[in-house]
């Protein structure tokens, strides 16, 4: 069933005596909502779990659009799950939207006597319309003064936003096909190759009904599917799919930030913005990777040695897919560390450019305001004036008032200590001319080795 129309949840959850919680878990789009009765989505304690009954998994679907959309948050209209578009790279547009899904499964046996078994699988359905309405991403433009930035970037984002929000022109497809396939290719019978039909990548809805009609046959066991937990193979595969090829994506956009710090310290803050978004993205993918492993009864451990490869365990897909996450997370942490050792060392460039300033600034003060008062207390008139008999006088009074600042600033300089506490310590501390300080040399012991010592050099 795709999407949770009201007549068909009354009709299917009256017709098997469902837990309504089942449908209230499907339908939540975060841990605890906003209304004034909240509902919790998250996940009940292990011992209540019971993945032959029901379980919810979430995870997240890449998708391509047809046009670079503004790195904001955005909605599925229909159900309310996010989509997050990946922060742009420096010069390129961005097109890929990481999209919030789910997906839940219940089954039940028939009462005694009766064959078969019943099971529910809710999908959500696929995104069409986006909220709030999308605009183009708008790069910025270069070699232009401020007023024409603004007005180029008003323009194109007026043009492409009116173009935007037609539905007919904003579409999305799966990222780079979809997912790669994990069913084996079938044998060559006969140097003759099976037919295969197309995978229609559209939704986990076509998706199942896909695997369900071409490959139900392929696994092993003549009973497997006396049991209805069989019905949820699929649905477990495609979720792994998806979660593997998430990681991949992942794993390909980090080695582009690494490369930005070695290369300059360009647009640190858009550089900052993208790793923290990653960083906190890769957390939350961690802990759902986490809740679903919990969710199927798999193990949170590294298995210490794989059994005979199979297909069809999808345990090891999982796990894999688990730490894989986490050491991306990792990874994006430490480049979140030597981003900040850079900007430190940023930092502290521009500051000691800052005091170097300010020191050449004090020099000219040093020297040009004792002049300027000088000549202001002379008044310079008369006698005084230049190319005046008396304009000596000026001179050595101006010479005079650079030196006794100078010494004074000198004195009130080294009297304050690091404690920023006036002292006169400091002046008893006067260099030792003509004098080395003691060197350290190696002598040889009666080991044969070579020891430190203490001598004065002469």
């Amino acid at each position: 069933m795709e999407g949770l129309a009201r007549d068909y949840v009354a009709t299917i959850g009256g017709r098997f005596f469902m837990d309504p919680t089942f449908w209230m878990r499907q339908e939540r789009t975060c841990v605890w909502s906003t209304d004034f009765t909240p509902v919790s989505d998250a996940l009940p304690q292990p011992s209540l779990l019971n993945p032959e009954q029901s379980f919810h998994v979430q995870y997240c679907e890449l998708r391509e659009f047809n046009k670079p959309l503004e790195s904001r948050p955005f909605f599925c209209k229909k159900t309310g799950r996010h989509v997050g578009m990946t922060p742009p790279r420096q010069g390129a547009k961005t097109t890929t939207a990481i999209m919030r899904r789910k997906v839940s499964w219940w089954a039940a046996d028939s009462p005694e006597g009766d064959k078969g078994w019943d099971v529910v699988i809710l999908c959500d359905p696929q995104l069409k319309e986006l909220t709030p309405s999308p605009k183009l991403y708008v790069p910025k433009p270069e070699n232009q003064t401020k007023n024409q930035k603004r007005g180029a970037q008003e323009a194109l984002q007026l043009q492409d936003s009116q173009e935007i929000l037609d539905d007919g022109k904003l579409r999305n497809t799966p990222f780079q096909g979809g997912y790669i396939d994990f069913v084996p290719p079938a044998r060559v019978i006969n140097g003759q190759i099976p037919p295969m039909s197309d995978h229609p990548h559209e939704s986990m809805l076509r998706d199942l009904v896909y695997y369900y009609l071409t490959d139900a046959g392929r696994l092993e066991g003549e009973e497997v599917w006396d049991k209805p937990s069989t019905s949820a193979f699929f649905v477990k595969k495609i979720v792994a799919a998806h979660s593997l090829q998430l990681a991949d994506y992942i794993k390909s956009v980090l080695p582009s930030l690494e490369l930005k710090l070695t290369t300059g310290w360009v647009e640190e803050k858009e550089q900052w913005k993208g790793l923290q978004t990653i960083s906190r993205r890769c957390g939350n993918y961690r802990d759902d990777l986490e809740d679903t492993l919990l969710s199927l009864g798999y193990s949170l451990t590294t298995p210490s040695k794989f059994a005979k490869p199979n297909w069809e365990d999808c345990e090891v897909d999982y796990q894999y897919a688990y730490f894989r996450m986490k050491i991306l997370k990792e990874r994006a942490d430490n480049l979140m560390t030597s981003m900040t050792g850079l900007a430190s060392i940023a930092g502290n460039h521009q500051n000691l450019e800052e005091a170097k300033r300010v020191k050449r600034l004090n020099l000219l003060a040093l020297l040009f305001i004792p002049l300027a008062y000088t000549s202001s207390l002379f008044s310079m008139q008369d006698e005084y004036m230049p190319n005046k008999s008396q304009f000596w006088v000026y001179w050595v009074c101006a010479i005079g008032v650079v030196i006794f600042t100078s010494v004074v600033t000198w004195v009130l300089d080294r009297a304050l200590n690091d404690a920023a506490e006036w002292s006169l310590a400091n002046f008893k501390k006067w260099p030792a001319w003509g004098q080395r300080e003691p060197q350290e040399v190696l002598i040889r012991t009666k080991t044969g080795l070579w020891g430190p010592t203490r001598r004065m050099t002469r």
